[in-house]
């Protein structure tokens, strides 16, 4: 399994709702859309799932068409011909420093020498 540690940029597509765990924990769970660009000059959509630990007065009100950076691990799954992005959020800025959309981050796979990459 492919876990990355990533900020991502982007809007909010699903508005943010808070549900509970099988062991009574709130979370917050909301999607949202990242355009990345092609090099054919015909952009890609994709939807990023997002959850983090929390009630929605501690995590912020994650309003459809906000711009908003979510800093986490995120985690490519493919179900048959479909590719879907769940992200684990450490935490949300609804002040991004990024204009455009993006994922930036590093794999946070220990190397030789134990550096990350």
């Amino acid at each position: 399994m492919i876990k990355c540690n990533v900020t991502v940029c982007g809007t909010v597509s699903k508005a943010a709702t808070c549900r509970t765990n099988k062991e009574g924990k709130a979370f917050v769970s909301f999607a949202m859309n990242v355009v990345i660009p092609a090099k054919s000059g015909i952009n890609k959509t994709i939807e990023v799932s997002v959850i983090k630990d929390g009630t929605l007065t501690e995590v912020g009100s994650c309003n459809i068409g906000e711009r908003i950076e979510v800093a986490g691990v995120l985690v490519p799954r493919k179900w048959g011909d479909v590719l879907y992005f769940n992200l684990s959020a450490s935490s949300i800025s609804h002040q991004p420093d990024e204009a455009e959309d993006c994922i930036k981050g590093r794999d946070g796979v220990p190397r030789q020498g134990g550096q990350e990459h």
